[in-house]
């Protein structure tokens, strides 16, 4: 999804069908011969999604588009029959994304980045 104002382009969402779900039918995580047709028709059976990316120009930042966006999101995702929606791969310096998971969801995995000096 993509907001605009002006028709300018202030924030995205990108969500996507958590595939893993299907995946995890398939035995022993192999395609061929017949795990792909196991992977197409579990697909039917996903009701979750995960949040790859959201962006907001930073002028817009803190006016509360990303929680229209979500909210937008969350909608749509249950009228398609989508139950759950996970926000993954989220460092734990990013206040505003992890304050924005915690309005409805569940803190389950911290990430952190180390640095090294390698010479």
């Amino acid at each position: 999804m993509v907001a605009e104002v002006g028709g300018r382009p202030i924030a995205f969402c990108l969500a996507v069908l958590d595939v893993n779900q299907a995946l995890a039918r398939v035995r022993g995580g192999r395609l061929f011969p017949f795990g792909f047709w196991t992977l197409l028709r579990g697909l039917r059976r996903v009701r979750q999604a995960r949040i790859m990316a959201l962006g907001i120009r930073p002028e817009f930042r803190h006016r509360g588009i990303d929680a229209l966006l979500y909210f937008e999101l969350l909608s749509r995702g249950r009228r398609l029959g989508y139950r759950r929606a996970e926000i993954g791969w989220t460092l734990e310096d990013n206040r505003a994304m992890n304050r924005a998971i915690l309005l409805g969801g569940r803190h389950h995995k911290t990430y952190r980045l180390y640095d090294v000096a390698l010479a």
